[in-house]
């Protein structure tokens, strides 16, 4: 039985040999994975907002933008980092340190989100991560779609692993 068969069984609200409920069942599923992918990358985004207004003195982010915008013919920047750094706020260091370090943590999470996925959809791991520096863990994907259901057995963490090896799926959602 493949993982994804596995699946489908784990997710399937009620016991009945109707293949719709298990459908339904893991399109909400991959509803809510997806749904949380997205608030994860929100996030991030809004992280990054926030070092950016640290990063520069309030009122200045129009003028840094006219200076960053200029070019010679070249096409290159008529200014360097030197006629920026009057608007640079240097006394945000560590708040600015510890929103970075935020954001790295959620990064983390989204990527999980974006793998398990792409699992659900019935892509291979190869093709979703081609050369990653670190492969995901088998772990950290069955602990999220524990979030999810939480019906999950653990015995499932060994199929997941040989989907992360290549298996390809044998289920696809849309």
């Amino acid at each position: 039985m493949s993982i994804f068969q596995r699946l489908s069984q784990f997710f399937s609200s009620t016991g009945s040999s109707l293949a719709e409920p298990q459908v339904v069942s893991m399109k909400t599923i991959f509803g809510q994975v997806r749904e949380a992918h997205l608030r994860c990358i929100e996030q991030q985004r809004g992280i990054r907002r926030q070092i950016q207004e640290l990063s520069w003195k309030p009122g200045s982010s129009a003028e840094v933008s006219r200076i960053r915008s200029e070019r010679d013919p070249d096409g290159h920047r008529k200014y360097g980092w030197k006629a920026l750094k009057p608007f640079r706020r240097p006394e945000t260091g560590p708040d600015r340190y510890e929103l970075w370090v935020q954001k790295r943590s959620g990064k983390d999470e989204a990527r999980t989100h974006q793998v398990l996925l792409g699992m659900l959809r019935g892509r291979t791991y190869a093709q979703l991560e081609r050369n990653p520096k670190e492969t995901i863990s088998s772990d950290s994907l069955f602990y999220l779609l524990r979030c999810y259901d939480s019906d999950l057995s653990h015995d499932i963490v060994s199929e997941i692993s040989k989907w992360i090896s290549g298996e390809r799926a044998s289920m696809r959602l849309p």
